[in-house]
């Protein structure tokens, strides 16, 4: 892919599937995949490659770890109402295998002389 500077944070990349604007202050595509995913396309990397930043900082915070742990470390209970049903729970049916049974002594039909 080429990469075409047009200002600070603007680039034109020319490769891949389109041609696209790319606005890394923004952290949109003309592609639409990085706003979207909020994860660079190959545009955007096309682009912050070009202009010397490492890739993780083209990420958006919400996928770092530190927002990943933020999420857990509180407990999480299970809302509890009190409109369940109790329902005795069964094992679920078995289904027949189909085709030709196999043998039960575990060889596949052969036999040795001997």
């Amino acid at each position: 892919m080429t990469v075409e500077p047009i200002d600070g944070w603007h680039f034109f990349v020319k490769g891949g599937k389109m041609d696209c604007v790319v606005d890394l202050e923004h952290a949109k595509c003309d592609c639409g995949v990085y706003g979207v995913e909020k994860i660079p396309c190959s545009h955007a990397i096309a682009a912050g490659t070009h202009a010397g930043l490492h890739i993780s900082t083209l990420v958006c915070p919400l996928y770092s770890k530190n927002y990943l742990y933020a999420g857990y470390s509180e407990n999480i209970y299970p809302i509890v109402s009190q409109h369940i049903e109790e329902r005795e729970c069964f094992p679920p049916e078995l289904k027949a295998w189909s085709g030709r049974p196999r043998n039960q002594d575990g060889n596949l039909g052969w036999s040795y002389l001997g």
